[in-house]
């Protein structure tokens, strides 16, 4: 009677051993690969994310804010001499002060806003007080606040629109005070043109109307014709 031995291999060979390392060590190579494309992917967008919820923030604070920009005059009896009254709005090439109608959430706080923006240490900021911004350097500290609107900003530019009644064209201004002269006289722009620049190379403009501009209307007190004019 013939018996058969069956033998039992329980060790690998060397061959065996290199192939598994090496079928291993590809699967590792391409989960890492793979992996670093995932987080990449997600760091892209999360980035795209936030600029995109920042230029979002920056629309409508912009749209809220210079579409209701109405003429208002201060009276500052320690700026002026007889405390003449002096406008809130001004514009300079850089920042901008000025009076806005915002949204009544509070009757004791009323529906008139006085803001600014401005940059500084690379970030764009909005500065709002209970009365209007007639020096920068000297700001009402216990109702001054601020809000950031965008970071990591390189300049942020303005124009003042005007309409000159002779040419009948719009004139950009980057000054825009009680000294520039207009024609006729106003205490704020027709539009305001905001560009601001990122110090990654992006650039976005806003282009906005303001509220009390209108040809045949507007805020504040009127000039009356004279009799028998036209």
């Amino acid at each position: 009677m013939t018996h058969t031995t069956r033998t039992t291999r329980n060790r690998f060979t060397l061959l065996e051993m290199i192939v598994a390392m090496a079928i291993m060590a590809m699967v590792v190579a391409l989960l890492a690969t793979g992996g670093g494309q995932a987080f990449e992917s997600w760091r892209r967008i999360n980035a795209e994310q936030s600029r995109f919820s920042e230029l979002l923030t920056l629309d409508r604070t912009v749209d809220a804010m210079f579409r209701n920009i109405i003429p208002f005059n201060w009276r500052d009896v320690e700026q002026t001499s007889g405390g003449k009254t002096m406008p809130a709005f001004h514009g300079e090439p850089g920042r901008i002060r000025f009076a806005y109608r915002h949204t009544l959430n509070n009757a004791d706080d009323g529906a008139l806003r006085f803001a600014g923006l401005c940059l500084e240490e690379g970030r764009l900021k909005a500065v709002y007080q209970q009365r209007p911004f007639l020096d920068w350097e000297r700001p009402a500290a216990a109702t001054r606040q601020e809000c950031i609107l965008a970071q990591e900003v390189d300049s942020i530019t303005f124009l003042y629109a005007n309409l000159d009644v002779t040419s009948g064209k719009v004139l950009w201004l980057d000054q825009w005070d009680t000294v520039t002269p207009t024609t006729p006289p106003r205490h704020v722009p027709l539009a305001i043109l905001l560009t601001v620049r990122w110090k990654d190379g992006r650039e976005y403009s806003w282009l906005r109307r303001t509220s009390g501009s209108a040809q045949y209307s507007r805020y504040g007190n009127w000039v009356p014709l004279k009799e028998n004019s036209p």
